[in-house]
């Protein structure tokens, strides 16, 4: 999934008086790891789920790993809208991201940030 922010300010919102400027959060998102996905269901409910972001792309996307006939990635495709919420540790800022996601389907990419731990989503290794 890429998770891409629009160049807007308002769509991030800090928890802190710290200007955030896309390197500082990009630190961020490196040293927490782990965000709040939500999406919207088809009756319009949110679903909200754990999800490791694996990278931020130079175009300031973020991108985590799915497979394509997960619930989360049907739901993009309906509604691209999403948000992500960063928690940080105890005088952390805690952000959250309001963006558009859309599947990537990219091999070479894939590969460059695959991780053993990934088998238990992906018992066959990386989709082809």
């Amino acid at each position: 999934i890429s998770v891409k922010i629009p160049p807007k300010k308002n769509n991030v919102a800090p928890a802190s008086a710290e200007e955030l400027t896309m390197k500082n959060l990009d630190n961020f998102v490196r040293r927490i790891g782990y965000a709040m996905l939500t999406t919207r269901e088809k009756n319009g409910t949110l679903h909200s789920r754990p999800m490791h972001i694996e990278a931020m792309q130079s175009d300031e996307s973020l991108l985590l790993f799915t497979k394509a006939n997960f619930q989360k990635a049907q739901e993009l495709e309906r509604y691209p809208q999403v948000s992500l919420s960063y928690i940080g540790k105890e005088g952390s800022p805690c952000i959250a991201i309001a963006g558009k996601a859309h599947l990537l389907r990219d091999s070479a990419k894939m590969k460059v940030l695959w991780k053993p731990l990934y088998r238990a989503w992906f018992p066959k290794g990386l989709p082809r």
